[in-house]
């Protein structure tokens, strides 16, 4: 496709929503965020208040769209467009790809929020002349990406997943283990296919995403503060 392109980008959230038309420099031509209600998240609820922004940014921009993208909170088929379950909300099996191209009368493209920010940081952002990378997700819920392909025996490799079944964060996991890294995953629930893979596991023993996030969220912040004392020589908590 010649010249700049545009299309209707969606970042779906476990709490808001945020439509925007964007370019494909990575400009931002018009956006609008809405709240999603917990009470009412469904398909349903999500499509409406997905239409009411979409006509509002499409409105402003004025720019002939020729695909739609979306970022899916959770597991999710991006080769089929299913939103495979959210742990939180009860939405499963939802066939975003679909519904949205019949919507819009484009095509479609989605994938788990965490990789479409991993790869829109390689794409746009601080990474851009970084050959691979971690991406970690602290939100509504806690996610990890790995960018791979350049991972190198020896390397320690971080995966977290409430369940423990994430296909994404499996998939990272199963290649650092290919290449002999060391694994350490962050689990809830009985720790899933994950646990099972790890060289080191720290795994919150509830049956609860929100606690396990909780828990993870603490394992994270230790993480950093002892990563930011080892690499950069500088204290980040004080008593």
């Amino acid at each position: 496709m010649s010249g700049i392109s545009h299309v209707l980008a969606i970042d779906l959230g476990g709490s808001k929503l945020q439509v925007a038309i964007v370019d494909s420099l990575g400009n931002i031509i018009a956006s609008e965020k809405r709240t999603l209600i917990d009470s009412n998240y469904s398909e349903e609820s999500i499509m409406k208040e997905i239409r009411i922004a979409a006509e509002n940014v499409i409105a402003k921009s004025q720019k002939k769209l020729h695909a739609v993208g979306i970022s899916i909170p959770g597991p999710c088929d991006s080769e089929n467009g299913i939103f495979l379950a959210n742990f939180s909300t009860g939405v499963k099996n939802w066939e975003y790809a679909k519904t949205l191209s019949d919507a819009f009368s484009l095509p479609c493209y989605g994938d788990n929020d965490v990789n479409a920010c991993a790869v829109a940081e390689k794409r746009f952002g601080n990474c851009k002349d970084i050959s691979s990378f971690i991406w970690i997700t602290l939100s509504f819920g806690c996610g990890g990406a790995l960018f791979e392909g350049r991972l190198k025996p020896g390397d320690v490799v971080i995966a977290i997943s409430g369940s423990g079944n994430s296909e994404n964060v499996l998939r990272a996991a199963e290649y650092a283990k290919s290449l002999g890294n060391t694994l350490i995953t962050l689990t809830g629930f009985d720790g899933g296919k994950l646990r099972k893979l790890a060289d080191i596991d720290l795994h919150a023993d509830v049956n609860s995403m929100q606690i396990t996030e909780d828990i993870h969220m603490i394992f994270d912040h230790l993480m950093m503060a002892v990563l930011y004392k080892t690499l950069a020589g500088k204290e980040h908590m004080k008593a």
